[in-house]
């Protein structure tokens, strides 16, 4: 198996650049892996396909502030992109694994500084993978005197107030509305990329599906930075069945976990709503559960055909890049000669693609 079985050229004006107005107006592909037949409808029809007996699992995460522009001690500019914070925060100081740039420029012991020195960052390891270990600390002098916006607002909040919600690179319009990059049912903050399947669901869309007396299933993936981007093949061979994962950290409740079980137990569908809630749901066999029912940990687990799935039945996820992980998933679920199908008819019939574009739902 090959990385360019993955791959597939996509007109750059099929990248969708805004998200549609209601979030459910999008379109939706209604792929059926049992008649291989494709129907296009809109995300509202999603009703249409749902069972009062299904199961639907959502992820909870929300994206945090995690670009922060700031200055580097001594002159230049500075960029730290937030990744996992690597130790519970205090209002003392707070220790974040990032990326930076530039990279020569932030080397272990360099400081720096944000929010018009408010806010001090320091370089405390430089690891191989190139990521650093940010210690950040409010300006201690500022601190003192200052009685202004920034005096009494906790550490974690500061951190958050000097940074932006990051979008996509191939995202090359601001939002109007950051809430659009957030699901209508985050809540943990952490991740650091939006679970796109999720931003397609309403209010109103959510209380129609729990009015047929489908049930709901909420955990939580951290998204990384990882998880969109294509596969590294470097222009040479690419081992997919080597390649390592990024981790990523999820938790699922006793409760929740339960209802799965359950639905598993009743032959009940299972409907994962976006990649990172069947990565969670399928990383469930490798953990053990925990005293209180509850499961937790760092995944890196890689869906790649043939993989058997244990709880995902059904799955709605958007148009992924080309060899990336995420479309090797579906590929996974659906085959891929299926998928590469859907994915060109998609083309054809203007479909948008990528974070903010349209829907599949994969029966």
């Amino acid at each position: 198996m090959n990385l360019s079985d993955f791959d597939y050229t996509l007109p750059v004006e099929k990248i969708a650049q805004s998200p549609v107005e209601p979030r459910d107006h999008s379109r939706l592909m209604v792929i059926n892996r049992t008649t291989r037949t494709l129907e296009h409808r809109r995300f509202y029809h999603l009703l249409d396909y749902l069972l009062p007996s299904d199961l639907l699992v959502i992820n909870n995460t929300r994206v945090i502030p995690a670009r922060l522009l700031g200055a580097r001690e001594g002159g230049g500019k500075a960029e730290v992109f937030l990744l996992k914070p690597l130790r519970a925060e205090n209002e003392k100081e707070a220790l974040w694994n990032a990326l930076v740039k530039p990279g020569k420029r932030i080397r272990k012991g360099t400081v720096l500084s944000f929010l018009n020195h408010r806010l001090i960052g320091q370089c405390v390891e430089h690891h191989p993978d190139g990521s650093r270990d940010i210690l950040f600390k409010k300006n201690s002098t500022d601190e003192e005197t200052d009685s202004g916006e920034y005096g009494s607002i906790p550490l974690k909040d500061l951190i958050f107030r000097a940074g932006s919600v990051p979008l996509p690179p191939y995202i090359h319009r601001p939002l109007s509305d950051k809430e659009r990059y957030q699901t209508v049912y985050s809540e943990e903050e952490g991740a650091v990329a939006a679970p796109t399947a999720g931003l397609h669901f309403t209010e109103s869309l959510i209380a129609d599906i729990k009015g047929q007396g489908i049930e709901f299933c909420t955990l939580t993936l951290h998204v990384g930075l990882g998880t969109f981007r294509p596969l590294e093949d470097d222009g040479g061979p690419f081992a997919i069945e080597g390649h390592v994962m990024h981790a990523e950290t999820f938790y699922v409740s006793g409760e929740e976990a339960r209802k799965i079980e359950r639905a598993r137990l009743e032959k009940r569908r299972i409907i994962g709503v976006g990649t990172t809630s069947v990565r969670v749901l399928e990383s469930l066999p490798y953990y053990e559960k925990r005293a209180d029912g509850s499961y937790a940990g760092d995944t890196r687990l890689f869906i790649y055909p043939p993989f058997p799935f244990v709880y995902t039945d059904a799955m709605i996820t958007n148009f992924h890049l080309p060899k990336s992980s995420l479309l090797l998933m579906v590929s996974a679920f659906a085959s891929r000669d299926l998928m590469m199908s859907a994915y060109q008819e998609a083309i054809e019939s203007e479909y948008r693609f990528f974070s903010f574009g349209d829907a599949c739902l994969i029966l």
